[in-house]
């Protein structure tokens, strides 16, 4: 039995990566949109919306550091 090695393109390769990347950034998208429903939630649940009220919400502080 002979062992038969494929080997892509520099072309098939480069579509391939560009297909993970842009997977990448979809679930990012999603991860970000689902962050600031996180905060919007806890800021109308506590209704505080600004940041710097010492009473703003831990976790809506911290979404905000996770979200950038």
């Amino acid at each position: 039995m002979t062992i038969q090695r494929q080997f892509e393109t520099e072309q098939e390769k480069a579509l391939r990566e560009a297909g993970h990347i842009s997977t990448m950034i979809v679930d990012l998208a999603r991860v970000i949109q689902v962050l600031a429903a996180d905060i919007i939630a806890e800021e109308q649940r506590s209704r505080i919306s600004d940041r710097s009220d010492p009473a703003y919400p831990i976790l809506a502080r911290n979404a905000c550091s996770a979200a950038g």
